[in-house]
């Protein structure tokens, strides 16, 4: 959070790969994240480059449609999954939905493949994901996006109007 993003546009910390890769992030009509548990949360690398990634290009990938998956062995896949969609709302994109939370099961490579259930959210997700990429750039000349409403920055602390 060094901020100097804020000013360039750029990462100071970006290498060429960074660059490559968020470029694409950014040309996206959509963005697909996944993670496995580490801990009842995203694993460390992916955390460290989302927070870049988002942080520099968050608003440049307002309205786009995003969604997340989270593969649990056991338990913390909701929290995992919480993350994920954190970096979407957080950037004003639009989350596809499905009809359970998108956090299939496993331990080993393959393993969510026999979770029938899980199986079937992420199926679901993947229809809904495409539908919602389908009718924006179906509306996209009739149904312009509204301009970002003016952002107001506070640190919580009021002072007292008695």
């Amino acid at each position: 959070a060094c901020g100097s993003c804020a000013k360039t546009g750029i990462c100071a910390l970006a290498d060429e790969e960074f660059t490559q890769i968020t470029e694409k992030m950014v040309q996206a009509d959509g963005l697909i994240l996944g993670s496995p548990v580490y801990y009842a949360g995203i694993n460390g690398t992916l955390k460290a480059f989302l927070d870049r990634a988002f942080y520099v290009n968050g608003s440049k990938l307002r309205h786009k449609v995003g969604c997340a998956v989270a593969v649990a062995r056991r338990n913390g896949g909701m929290p995992t999954f919480q993350q994920l969609n954190n970096y979407f709302l957080i950037s004003e994109m639009v989350v596809a939905p499905s009809y359970y939370w998108n956090v299939p099961h496993g331990s080993a490579p393959g393993d969510v493949l026999e979770d029938d259930e899980g199986m079937s959210i992420v199926k679901n997700l993947a229809q809904n994901m495409a539908w919602l990429l389908q009718m924006k750039q179906a509306t996209a000349a009739t149904l312009p996006p509204p301009k970002p409403y003016p952002r107001q920055y506070t640190d919580f602390v009021r002072s007292s109007h008695l």
